[in-house]
């Protein structure tokens, strides 16, 4: 399953968001079903880590700087052992911000 924070932008957005997540998901493995959630950020420490990761990133990728805060967040979140961070290595923090 994919849980992933409320979109401010509405109930519609989010419903937006899910169908196409399951088509990703659908073209990639069709014989397996996902189920998709949403909830509020702060309900779950996973989400608001998640939130706060995809936030920074996305502000990497589009070459805005990051505030002193943000970065320390990040240092500390791609840091941290337990944390298992998979994807582009491109989201080092002194690169872009």
């Amino acid at each position: 399953g994919l849980w992933c924070d409320e979109d401010i932008k509405g109930k519609q957005r989010q419903k937006q968001f899910v169908t196409a997540v399951k088509r990703l998901h659908r073209g990639n493995w069709p014989d397996m079903h996902l189920k998709v959630r949403h909830s509020p950020s702060y309900s779950s420490d996973l989400i608001q880590l998640a939130d706060v990761t995809a936030y920074g990133l996305s502000r990497l990728n589009r070459g805005e700087a990051l505030g002193s805060d943000l970065r320390t967040l990040l240092e500390t979140i791609r840091g941290a052992p337990e944390n298992v961070i998979m994807g582009p290595m491109a989201w080092t923090v002194g690169e872009n911000g």
